[in-house]
């Protein structure tokens, strides 16, 4: 018996010592600011579960719309599959200068609906643009959008993905999913010069825990800007120098630490960290191929759930605020390096990148050590994909030709702002053609072929000659051939994307 009790009397000390050190690290490292914020997750309302619900946000803009009509309106980029509207916000002011004149700065929060964090940053600025009079000279020179919930119908069922189960920042290549297309057509309308996309990462992973179960991260946030080769060179540099590093700076003044955005990957046993990215399929590279400024924000979230949910909230609106502010400060140059990368994708005269390789580099992470209360720092092996070297680069042609044609093509074509014609007459004449000799080794042959009415002709000489770059070069890994939209005969080599001439471009008829 008093075994028995000693057993428990040791175990309720053990899960009390735990509880509290786990407030010593929240109370240590991530402190909660003592300020009040208008928004349910912190005003102690329990039906929230913690975050706003999507009736509320809704609810919410209109209320702050009412009472500033004169600088925020509530519009809609389109609706989820389970017909919710995706709500759009609109701030600015009138002023001398005229609307179309003005720099315009996209913020998109909640595409995965499980990481609502992104969704109460942007209430929480779209609230502080506002109520202080300060940012109004911003609202005279710049055009906002913020689009607080795209998810709505994952963030309704606590799920990542939408409806039909697709990673909606995994799909603005693809296009799969009806909320992509809705935000890919709003961003193409808008056109803004910097897109900021909010997300949460997990403090926790697994490959954290396995190197040590007390181990998570110490960051309040991670940057992801794109390492993409095929996105203009000057608009990388301005991204990195002039949006990314002072942000950073801006941040840390404010007492959170960052870093670059990671994910881990295994070589053999050991733990290597994957530090940016080069996908198109996920908004940091996506809307910088489209010759704008363009970042990812990863909040610390996830597990965490409530926990020091103002200081994540107040890091969004940090972040947003800091991004903001230097767009207003640098509109002239901003303008002139996106309208000078313009011109360089119309005069096509960059290689398309297909595959390239990162840079290996030693990387410290910080840990906070749960069962200590005290940092750990572990040095890594990992892929710096901010630095690429091209491995499969080709001249870009006059244009390319796609046949056969199917509606799915069309669509991730014109969605990605591509502009493309129709043949309506038939051309036999020699193209350069893709063949696939075997898996992921692709070359070019010469070959006479009947170019057929109702082939697609892309000429690269236009604003999204990069993205063309990315959709059409075969070995891409978010190609249009790799993700199986363009599709070749299962028994035979030749890939059905062909390159043409200027003086065949002039010789094919298209409407």
């Amino acid at each position: 018996m008093k075994k028995l009790l000693l057993f428990i009397i040791i175990v309720c000390y053990g899960a009390t010592a735990l509880r509290a050190q786990a407030v010593d690290i929240y109370q240590k490292y991530f402190p909660e600011p003592a300020h009040d914020m208008p928004l349910p997750i912190v005003s102690g309302k329990s039906d929230e579960n913690y975050y706003t619900s999507y009736r509320n946000v809704m609810e919410f803009i209109r209320q702050l719309a009412e009472k500033h009509p004169d600088l925020m309106s509530v519009g809609s980029i389109g609706r989820t599959q389970r017909n919710r509207v995706q709500p759009m916000v609109q701030i600015t002011r009138k002023s001398s200068i005229d609307d179309r004149e003005k720099l315009r700065v996209a913020f998109i929060g909640c595409i995965h609906g499980n990481e609502p964090l992104a969704t109460e940053g942007m209430l929480y600025f779209i609230y502080l643009l506002m109520q202080d009079q300060k940012y109004l000279p911003i609202l005279d020179k710049v055009i906002i959008q913020v689009m607080p919930m795209v998810n709505a119908d994952g963030r309704h069922a606590e799920s990542r993905a939408s409806n039909n189960g697709v990673d909606l920042n995994r799909d603005l290549t693809i296009l799969d999913a009806e909320e992509s297309i809705n935000i890919k057509t709003a961003i193409n309308k808008f056109d803004p010069h910097v897109v900021v996309d909010f997300h949460e990462y997990s403090p926790a992973r697994q490959d954290y825990k396995e190197l040590n179960d007390c181990f998570t991260s110490s960051y309040d946030e991670l940057f992801l800007y794109t390492g993409n080769l095929n996105v203009d060179p000057a608009i990388r540099d301005m991204i990195r120098n002039m949006f990314v590093e002072p942000t950073k700076k801006a941040v840390t003044e404010q007492g959170r630490r960052v870093t670059d955005y990671s994910t881990t990957f295994r070589v053999d046993d050991e733990v290597w960290l994957n530090i940016g990215g080069i996908a198109s399929r996920s908004s940091a590279t996506n809307y910088a191929l489209q010759n704008r400024v363009s970042m990812l924000m990863e909040i610390r979230g996830l597990s965490e759930k409530e926990k020091a949910g103002k200081r994540r909230i107040e890091t969004a609106a940090i972040t947003a605020l800091s991004y903001l502010q230097i767009a207003y400060q640098n509109i002239g140059e901003i303008k002139a390096t996106l309208t000078q990368a313009d011109a360089r994708a119309i005069a096509a005269s960059s290689p398309s990148v297909a595959t390239s390789k990162p840079e290996k580099i030693k990387k410290d992470y910080v840990f906070v050590n749960e069962c200590t209360v005290s940092d750990t720092t572990i040095t890594f092996n990992a892929n710096y994909n901010i630095t690429q070297t091209a491995v499969i680069a080709r001249p870009k042609p006059e244009a390319f030709v796609i046949f056969p044609v199917s509606e799915k093509i069309k669509t991730v074509l014109s969605v990605s702002g591509v502009e493309f014609k129709e043949v309506t007459q038939s051309l036999q004449t020699k193209v350069q053609q893709y063949v696939e000799e075997k898996k992921g080794s692709v070359n070019l042959n010469d070959r006479d072929v009947t170019i057929p009415a109702g082939a697609l002709v892309i000429d690269t000489h236009q604003r999204m000659s990069n993205v063309i770059a990315d959709l059409i070069e075969p070995e891409g890994a978010n190609s249009m051939y790799t993700n199986n939209i363009i599709k070749k005969k299962f028994d035979e080599k030749e890939i059905p994307i062909y390159r043409i001439s200027k003086e065949q471009l002039l010789q094919l008829h298209t409407n």
